[in-house]
């Protein structure tokens, strides 16, 4: 396991680095959804992760070197979640959070 978040009602995000995969579960542990990637890969072998309230995901990609912004959001199904990485793209505000990410993302483009 990379790590637990939990929101304030009671439901735990869980990043398992052993299957590469985040998943959603009830207080009590039982699997509410499953995350996917829009594009079928993976989810990253993570060390960390972190979400912001606007549904911003970062990982820190342990396998990769990297860190990785996705948004969260739903399929037409209920039981899936989507993760996609265009969130750049597709971003509602630019403050707190969004803009520290935004600020670190575009300085790591200057050094590539």
């Amino acid at each position: 396991m990379s790590g637990i978040r939990c929101d304030d009602s009671g439901h735990l995000l869980v990043a398992d680095a052993k299957t590469r995969c985040l998943k959603l579960l009830t207080s009590n542990g039982q699997l509410m959804k499953k995350a996917h990637m829009s594009d079928g890969s993976k989810f990253p072998y993570c060390s960390t992760f972190g979400v912001s309230p606007s549904g911003l995901l970062m990982a820190c990609d342990r396998g990769s070197s990297r860190m990785i912004l996705y948004r969260i959001g739903e399929e037409t199904t209920p039981e899936n979640a989507i993760v996609t990485d265009d969130i750049f793209d597709r971003m509602i505000g630019r403050s707190g959070v969004e803009e520290e990410v935004r600020r670190a993302k575009d300085a790591a483009h200057r050094f590539r």
